[in-house]
């Protein structure tokens, strides 16, 4: 059995969705199906799921959100309307539309862009339709409670076709509650691991995970094969193909994940596993973010979470020393630093990119440590800290966010 995944850009339109139709139904494998709400038809359009959370805040807010309503219901009647499946879905829009007015939460507005599009799109295959309400639960902090699997198996039938839609459960409240944005991936592996799937397909649009990020540099190559824990790890860093924490679903249930393209089916893409040979191929890639600050703390000076926390800071990184620890935060450009320097008795620098290098062979020796800094030196990158050996499988240095791409494109050209 596959599950497989199409993100926002694969069910964009009607056009999009009729590609995905052919996908599915190429394999007679492919019985369970996850989709995301309409993503962008161009750069200059608006994702549904922004157009929600939109429409949420102006109906809290007893404003007119009809004019951002109208989009929203022209855009899933345009796409039923060419399907030939309207009737499916114009009574599902007066129940969200009536939601709105009574002053709807955050959480069930954006999970209709899911469920509207899981709607039409189950009607349009001739597929059975399943609300993830019914057999995702989630606790307070959004994790996926244990029960969640034994109702998805008990929910579905290896003799049946399904769409599902993505991004929520319900919470302890017993009302809807998502995951982080991306999370449709999330929702895939776990019906994956319940079902106890053979392969769980992620149909996006590009053909697999690159070494680099392609916007940044061309040194990027396509990655055959990755390792879960090496996924994790570059998704943390910054490479945004798929949901870091859809990983583990799929990896507690040993089942592959095969990252596809939906505008060329016929691309191998990207296959994670548990384990690769890494002897030949010993990094797997590079990923950053900008907008960090890092802040130098004597040790002796105790636990910083909290006094951070005052400044609205947490730390998404961290380095320890013998006697100072370098913490990194994500810098919202709202901090007094140097008022934070004299309250807090730490010294801080603003303005860095973080950029992570993985792959397997990082633990097996320094050698690829070494090559990374002299070549980064001698591009004329100037690196404010480097931390190796933390990670079996990466290592994490800081740069300026202006030589940023720079340092990526370099690091790219030795993978």
């Amino acid at each position: 059995m596959i599950v497989c995944k199409f993100g926002g850009s694969s069910v964009a339109d009607a056009a999009q969705i009729k590609k995905t139709e052919n996908i599915v139904k190429s394999n007679s494998d492919r019985c369970i199906v996850v989709v995301s709400a309409p993503g962008k038809r161009n750069k200059q359009d608006e994702k549904i799921t922004d157009l929600l959370y939109a429409c949420q805040k102006l109906a809290a807010a007893g404003a007119d959100f009809y004019p951002v309503w109208n989009k929203i219901k022209g855009r899933y009647l345009e796409i039923a309307s060419v399907l030939g499946v309207t009737s499916a879905i114009s009574s599902e829009l007066d129940i969200v539309e009536k939601k709105f007015a009574e002053r709807c939460t955050a959480d069930y507005a954006a999970s209709r862009g899911e469920y509207l599009n899981a709607r039409l799109i189950a009607s349009y295959f001739g597929f059975e339709f399943i609300d993830c309400a019914d057999v995702v639960r989630l606790g307070e902090r959004g994790e996926i409670l244990p029960e969640t699997y034994a109702l998805v198996a008990a929910r579905t039938d290896s003799s049946k076709k399904y769409v599902v839609p993505g991004f929520y459960g319900k919470g302890p409240d017993g009302n809807i509650k998502t995951f982080s944005r991306g999370g449709s991936d999330i929702t895939g592996s776990i019906f994956a691991k319940a079902v106890k799937a053979d392969v769980y397909e992620n149909w996006t649009d590009v053909s697999g995970i690159y070494t680099a990020d392609p916007r940044i540099t061309q040194n990027g190559k396509p990655i055959a094969e990755i390792t879960y824990t090496e996924m994790r790890e570059m998704a943390y860093l910054g490479a945004n193909v798929f949901h870091e924490e859809a990983i583990a679903p799929a990896k507690d249930a040993g089942i592959s994940i095969n990252i596809k393209n939906t505008n060329r089916p016929d691309d191998a893409g990207t296959f994670i596993r548990a384990g690769r040979d890494s002897s030949d191929i010993p990094l797997v890639g590079v990923a950053g973010k900008c907008g960090f600050a890092r802040i130098t703390v004597c040790k002796s000076c105790g636990c910083m979470k909290d006094r951070l926390a005052a400044y609205g800071l947490s730390p998404a990184f961290r380095l320890d020393g013998i006697d100072t620890v370098n913490i990194f935060v994500s810098d919202p450009g709202t901090v007094d630093w140097k008022k934070l320097e004299s309250d807090l008795n730490v010294s801080c620098m603003t303005g860095l990119a973080v950029v992570g290098v993985v792959g397997q062979g990082l633990g097996c020796c320094c050698t690829s440590a070494v090559k990374i800094l002299a070549a980064l030196q001698a591009g004329g990158v100037s690196v404010r800290s480097f931390n190796y050996g933390g990670s079996a499988v990466s290592a994490v240095f800081s740069v300026p966010e202006t030589e940023y791409e720079k340092a990526v494109d370099i690091v790219a050209s030795l993978i």
